[in-house]
């Protein structure tokens, strides 16, 4: 029998306490898998036992716990980890025993809302070890915590962290309502970042969403097609080029995603563009020709989203020549910059993409021996995504092998990691 089946109700605390002290001493050995698994654990207990269980010793495990997490959840993503706490002073990185020497009162420092912050820290817990799922699975929480707060702050926060968790998963409406509501709120944000809490502090969700049309809104939606309807687009585009039984399908649902949302829009001719661009990109009712003109033309006319999408569509047509890549070059740029700040999207929909391209490229035009061939798919095809820069190090291996010309500041991007 497991020993958490046999562990009196009482001392449920001090045995969460334990598993924390667990957690930790696997993440301080590297293990992060482990890691992650007993958190969750830890996570769930706390969540479970707080109605009946709700005191100064539940808020101080929960505390040190959630403080912990804000830590090993940033530095396993990869992400930059807190340095200070929210009075100023240092944050203080966990160690074994943080738990068991830290026993003062913290019942003044809890808030409903850290319930939404614990579970958004489990999310990207998960995507740090890729467990994408898992990922979503707690930023529903996170989400659904938040909701019931009302606090529009929270849902701002939580959006940030966890918005690209539904995108990744291709849970269409969730994502696109998660998006809308957190380029709109953004976009209605100016001045100080304390002037921004204020000003969040005084808005309604119910009457923003009833302010459409409108210039800030149109703005939101610009925004929401370049982080999540180009995402989006990209996988169900994955989908072709990999052959998926689900293909078609998931291409009618991102179509009817956009065009339901059609009737809601602030800008209706943004919508109604997208829909007729990446419908006919699927249905092949444009040529590649036709679609570098209509890049071109969108480029000029500093309508970058729509320009990116054409891109795309040309190298979706073009995955076993090397104008594939010389456009994946030219587009991906833009994404990976733009993208940094939610690099999930970056690992888990335009690594696999990118991937797809270079490796079909590679086994149709490759010029060499089978081993040569085989040692240049293995490097790729085994590629860590949570490695830095991974866009570039795939594509490296192809241009250098095809000799692909391209422009200085792409060879600086490719080579150096230049933002550009």
């Amino acid at each position: 029998m497991p020993i958490s089946k046999v562990i009196p109700e009482y001392d449920e605390l001090n045995y969460i306490q334990i598993l924390g002290e667990l957690g930790i001493a696997y993440w301080l050995n590297g293990e992060f898998e482990n890691s992650f698994v007993i958190f969750e654990d830890v996570v769930n207990r706390l969540l479970e036992i707080k109605e009946k269980s709700f005191n100064k010793e539940w808020i101080r495990i929960f505390s040190w716990t959630g403080h912990t997490l804000g830590y090993i959840s940033a530095e396993v993503s990869k992400d930059k980890v807190p340095t200070y706490v929210s009075d100023g002073g240092d944050y203080i990185k966990p160690y074994l025993g943080i738990y068991m020497f830290n026993t003062k009162d913290l019942s003044d420092l809890y808030l409903p809302t850290k319930d939404a912050i614990i579970t958004a820290n489990m999310s990207v817990f998960a995507d740090g070890v890729n467990d994408i799922y898992k990922a979503y699975s707690w930023s529903l929480k996170a989400f659904d915590i938040a909701r019931n707060s009302g606090d529009e702050q929270t849902f701002l926060m939580i959006s940030a962290i966890c918005g690209q968790y539904s995108t990744i998963n291709f849970k269409l409406e969730e994502s696109l309502e998660a998006s809308l509501l957190f380029s709109a709120l953004t976009s209605h944000l100016s001045g100080t970042p304390a002037e921004k809490i204020s000003e969040l502090e005084r808005i309604d969700l119910k009457d923003l969403l009833h302010e459409k049309p409108s210039e800030k809104w149109n703005i939101a939606e610009e925004n929401t097609v370049l982080i999540t309807i180009i995402p989006l687009f990209i996988i169900v585009l994955t989908n072709y080029l990999e052959n998926r039984n689900n293909k078609e399908e998931s291409f009618y649902a991102f179509q009817k995603l956009i065009s339901n949302y059609i009737k809601d829009a602030s800008d209706k001719h943004l919508w109604n563009d997208l829909l007729s661009v990446v419908t006919s990109i699927i249905e092949k009712k444009i040529s590649k020709n036709e679609l570098i003109q209509k890049a071109n033309q969108y480029g000029d006319e500093d309508k970058k989203n729509f320009q990116i999408i054409c891109l795309l569509g040309h190298i979706f047509y073009s995955r076993n020549e090397e104008n594939a890549i010389i456009q994946l070059i030219n587009a991906f740029p833009y994404l990976t910059k733009t993208y940094k700040q939610t690099n999930s999207l970056i690992k888990f929909i335009l690594v696999p993409f990118v991937k797809l391209i270079a490796i079909d490229l590679l086994k149709t035009s490759f010029v060499g021996s089978r081993t040569d061939l085989e040692k240049i798919l293995n490097q790729i095809e085994s590629f860590n995504i949570s490695t830095q820069n991974p866009i570039q190090k795939i594509l490296q291996p192809v241009v250098d092998e095809f000799d692909i010309k391209i422009s200085d500041d792409r060879k600086l991007w490719l080579y150096n990691f230049k933002e550009i």
